[in-house]
């Protein structure tokens, strides 16, 4: 038989706590679906340090969850709308 919390002097609940279950439910409903970063990479075909460093420099909207970084899907959808900088030297004029 289990004892019950209480009697073996632990609190029986942290009401102030979220679980993290519920924080993630909570986040979800706010922010939509998560992207994490390994599969943001794969999307935008870039590698992983990559993506570290335009979350570094605040390029998407970032949510920290159970010590993993994850994007929202809105973001990452607005993201790959954006026009595309083709950088580089521009071309000489014929």
């Amino acid at each position: 038989m289990i004892a019950h919390p209480e009697f073996a002097g632990f609190p029986v609940s942290h009401e102030s706590e979220e679980s993290p279950v519920k924080r993630l439910v909570r986040i979800t409903e706010e922010k939509g679906a998560l992207v994490p970063q390994n599969l943001l990479a794969d999307a935008l075909g870039i590698s992983k340090a990559r993506v570290s460093h335009l979350l570094a420099a605040g390029r998407f909207e970032v949510v920290d969850f159970a010590g993993a970084k994850f994007v929202p899907a809105a973001n990452l959808e607005a993201f790959m709308a954006m026009p595309k900088d083709r950088g580089g030297r521009p071309r000489k004029s014929a």
